[in-house]
């Protein structure tokens, strides 16, 4: 069972600091928490909360209220309303949704499970792209709802396993009897490519993940894919749904619109580690994006949107703003995502940039926007962000930005009429868990999963549990310093996100050796496999084996980096299209490199 804990532990941190640079407002009512971070600006701010002072919060008495057991992990934000009648009474409602597809009902005060509806079966982390454990054991709803409280409805997009396939389906469920109040939608979709061909949504390759949007009467949803495997399937995508009948918006957002791509990868995906779609008040949707092709050559402004940050009308037939960090190239080839983190929108500001936006991504680089030109104001150094940043107003008066990134908080205030960030705090040290820039993600911890499957290479490899929690504990520590590695390594032409073993990037593959099995590093067809363990960076010369298969739908190029002609003799020979390189190692044993029709052989 995974509990839901109702209480004051994360408030209490949040207050604290809160408490000592921003304004508590006056009067205090039940408030609403009816979207990700309370607004559509996505501020996580309430500027009428008078109980969480420092004061209240350093109290003894201040602490955990209740525990919950539900079906599943929770990775959406659980969200509140008062003042809801449930079996005749009112009552002030948390909504809560798990991994397994349910929703529940539970009573703020008591605990108490007051309903819970099942959506369906969800999907298997096993069954997803790859084999994806960057989540629980199932995924079904992995993002946040929204709820419309004129309406009494939670919209909700569930993930379900129907006939050996999965299926997302948009909800419209009463917040009184959590029944559907519409007749639930299938998610689909298709876009027209820069050929001119057709293509359609594929909810295979698809992960929901960013939180969902109301805005202009309408349901917004952003679309990622299951850690950038299938990418040569997979694309980002906004889609939209209104709110009245749950009839799919006719125009759509698809983020990269390629036929084709140097290594047939794609993506662009909009996941923000669960941040919200934003919306201003002239109804335009904001959002990030991720990654593409690591060539680093596909951007563009039209065809292909990745690392960057998009306005949208409101009916999602026109892109009309779009930042994109003069580094993309590099953010592409690395897998830098820019969307790691989220958009947020700042309410109106004095000066001459009253609209403004804020987003950071995994190089750590917080850009403040113009939100209206979507041309940046500034950049400031946070530290790896899987994160969105908060807001507040100081006592000063001032709007005050709150980030996160690696384990430090910082606070940022807003200077001068071409406004610019001047820090005012910082705290380092924090850790609780999660990905670099962690203080905003989540409000609930994943659980790992004991005894993973992870296949390679047509063979089954089971790890222990206690190798991926000791790895994980690793790149909890030294997520960013291995993040710079792998770059570096990247520059040569060699990719390590996904050595095989425990799944989570970055990776490098640091288990003991076990000359029985073999190791597999899977991107997008993408094989090496030898009866040695062959993911090694530090010390490459003597990690990889003397025998081997590298293979490929994409492939790299021939071993053409610096570091070939000490690894490699010059016995063996890489030819196809104009590539001659120094390939086997003097081992007397074959080696073939097969890249796009590119081979490579040769003995000592």
């Amino acid at each position: 069972m995974y509990p839901i804990v109702i209480g004051r532990s994360i408030a209490a941190a949040c207050a604290i600091l809160f408490s000592l640079i921003c304004i508590v407002g006056n009067a205090s009512a039940q408030v609403s928490v009816t979207t990700y971070h309370y607004d559509n600006f996505r501020t996580g701010w309430n500027s009428g909360e008078t109980t969480l002072s420092q004061k209240a919060v350093a109290k003894k008495s201040f602490g955990l209220l209740q525990a919950i057991s539900l079906d599943d992990q929770v990775d959406a934000q659980p969200l509140v309303v008062p003042n809801v009648t449930i079996g005749g009474q009112l009552h002030t409602v948390v909504y809560v949704a798990t991994e397994s597809n349910t929703v529940y009902a539970i009573d703020s005060s008591s605990g108490q499970v007051l309903l819970q509806t099942n959506l369906g079966a969800p999907v298997p982390y096993t069954d997803l792209p790859g084999g994806c454990n960057n989540n629980g054991p199932n995924v079904g709803i992995n993002s946040t709802p929204v709820i419309d409280t004129g309406r009494g409805i939670l919209y909700v997009i569930a993930y379900t396993w129907e006939n050996n396939a999965p299926v997302f389906r948009i909800h419209a469920l009463s917040l009184s009897t959590l029944s559907d109040s519409l007749s639930p939608v299938v998610v689909t979709a298709s876009g027209t490519l820069s050929d001119g061909s057709t293509y359609d949504f594929n909810p295979a390759v698809s992960r929901q993940r960013a939180a969902l949007l109301l805005s202009n009467d309408t349901v917004y949803a952003g679309f990622a894919s299951f850690c950038d495997y299938a990418a040569d399937q997979s694309r980002g995508w906004v889609l939209g749904w209104q709110a009245g009948t749950l009839a799919p918006l006719a125009s759509n957002e698809l983020t990269n619109k390629r036929s084709t791509a140097p290594d047939t990868f794609y993506l662009s995906s909009i996941w923000m580690s669960g941040y919200g779609l934003a919306a201003n008040a002239a109804g335009s949707v904001y959002f990030v994006t991720g990654n593409s092709d690591y060539s680093g050559n596909t951007y563009n402004s039209v065809t292909n949107i990745a690392e960057s940050a998009a306005a949208m009308s409101p009916d999602l037939s026109t892109v009309r703003g779009l930042f994109t960090p003069s580094n993309h190239a590099y953010l592409d080839r690395v897998d830098g995502d820019y969307g790691s983190g989220g958009l947020m929108l700042l309410p109106p500001q004095s000066g001459n940039h009253p609209n403004l936006a804020a987003a950071a991504g995994k190089d750590g680089n917080l850009y403040l926007l113009d939100a209206d030109k979507m041309t940046m104001l500034g950049a400031y150094q946070i530290g790896a962000c899987w994160c969105g940043p908060s807001y507040c107003q100081g006592s000063n008066g001032a709007g005050r930005i709150v980030s996160s990134g690696n384990t430090a908080i910082g606070v940022w205030e807003l200077k001068g009429k071409k406004p610019k960030l001047v820090l005012k705090k910082q705290a380092d040290g924090i850790a609780d868990g999660q990905f670099p820039g962690f203080f905003y993600q989540r409000l609930v911890e994943r659980h790992s999963i004991g005894n993973s499957r992870y296949m390679g290479g047509g063979k089954a490899h089971r790890q222990q549990s206690g190798q991926c929690r000791s790895l994980r504990r690793q790149r909890r520590q030294r997520a960013y310093a291995l993040q710079q590695r792998c770059r570096a390594m990247a520059e040569y032409g060699w990719r390590f996100e996904h050595c095989s073993g425990c799944r989570q990037w970055p990776r490098l593959c640091r288990f003991k050796p076990d000359a029985d099995s073999f190791w597999d590093w899977r991107r997008q067809g993408f094989r090496f496999s030898a009866p040695d363990p062959a993911c090694g960076y530090a010390s490459a010369t003597a990690a990889w084996p003397s025998r081997g298969v590298w293979h490929g739908a994409r492939g790299e190029r021939c071993l053409g980096h610096p570091l070939a002609p000490e690894w490699w003799s010059v016995a063996g020979r890489c030819h196809g299209r104009d590539e001659e390189l120094p390939l086997c190692r003097a081992t007397g044993w074959p080696w073939h490199c097969r890249a796009r029709g590119i081979h490579a052989s040769g003995t000592s």
